[in-house]
Formats: C-alpha cells, sequence, structure tokens
C-alpha cells in the first residue's frame, strides 16, 4: 500500500485526476515556472509566489497555487489548454456542437 499524500492544512486535497497529471507525467519545471510566472504577472502576484509554488518539487506547492488562484493544474503543469477551454465553455454555455473530444 503507498503511503497517503496529505496536503497542508488549508489547502486542497488533490482529487485523483489531479494526482494523475503529477505523478504520471514528468514535470518540465522549467516550463511550469513559466506558466507560474505569467499567471503571477497577470494577477500582479508578488515573486514570493512564484518561489513558494515552485518549491515541492513533487508540485503540491504547485497544486496549491493553482487552486488558491483559480487555475487549471493542467495548463500549469502540461501546458494543456483543453481544460481551460472546457471550463470556459461551462462557464459560459457551450453550444452541443463545440465539445472538445475527452
Amino acid at each position: 500500500m503507498a503511503p497517503s499524500r496529505r496536503a497542508p492544512a488549508g489547502t486542497a486535497t488533490p482529487s485523483s485526476e489531479v494526482d494523475r497529471v503529477l505523478t504520471s507525467h514528468s514535470l518540465d519545471l522549467r516550463a511550469a515556472r513559466s506558466r507560474v510566472e505569467l499567471v503571477a504577472e497577470a494577477l500582479e502576484l508578488p515573486f514570493a509566489e512564484v518561489e513558494s509554488a515552485m518549491a515541492d518539487p513533487e508540485g503540491h506547492s504547485l497544486l496549491a497555487f493553482a487552486c488558491q488562484y483559480g487555475q487549471n493544474i493542467d495548463w500549469l503543469v502540461l501546458g494543456d489548454l483543453s481544460g481551460v477551454v472546457r471550463e470556459c465553455w461551462r462557464r459560459h454555455g457551450a453550444a452541443p456542437d463545440m465539445r472538445l473530444p475527452a
């Protein structure tokens, strides 16, 4: 049985989907850091937030950053925009014929 991973107090517990993203793909730290820097710049966050998000090589602090600032973890970790597009369509009501493949 694998050891249980617990999120720090005050952060969201990773869902199985997020856990899958973090563990099934090699994390390109430079690319993820670039995306975190883009978010921090857009939200006018202090640079310390970037450092904090990138502090944990397993990605849990990155997950906490994504939850805290409403970012899509697939995009931050993998650069995958399909989840971002799905969320936009969900928020704004996509036409039935405008669906992304699963």
